[in-house]
């Protein structure tokens, strides 16, 4: 996720987030509402990303339909700590979760099973299930 750091209007195929991110022609990408109409969003295809601009252009059949507000700093000093900038989200990349490198140990994910005993001295058996898609671990075990 980032931010728009200049207004995004109607009609426009290019807007300018942060830069040095890992943009793709052909990622999705869904630019979200930033006015009373909670559904004015727009989800438009990178068709390219300029990593020292920050400035994304889209295909342009994916004009936006909509309004973003954006500026190059969080007004959250004014809102009380809540930034109004639009967000930009990622919706075909993969969520990556990267375990910390301490001494050489990484992170982990626990799936487990357990039983409990009651006090009436029933058992209680509890099974754990992990499903992920598209997300890519780094560090992990």
């Amino acid at each position: 996720m980032t931010r728009l750091l200049l207004p995004a209007k109607k009609g426009d195929t290019s807007f300018t987030v942060e830069k040095d991110l890992e943009l793709y022609p052909g990622d999705n990408l869904a630019l979200l509402a930033t006015s009373y109409e909670n559904m004015a969003s727009d989800n438009v295809i990178v068709e390219s990303y300029d990593a020292t601009t920050g400035i994304i252009t889209v295909d342009a059949k994916y004009t936006l339909n909509f309004y973003h507000w954006g500026a190059q700093q969080s007004p959250g000093d004014k809102y009380g700590g809540a930034d109004m900038r639009g967000e930009v989200i990622i919706l075909s990349r993969n969520i990556k979760i990267l375990g910390e490198d301490v001494d050489s140990w990484g992170g982990h994910i626990i799936t487990s099973d357990t039983a409990e005993i009651n006090d009436d001295g029933t058992i209680k058996e509890r099974i754990g299930s992990t499903f992920m898609q598209w997300v890519e671990m780094h560090n992990l075990s």
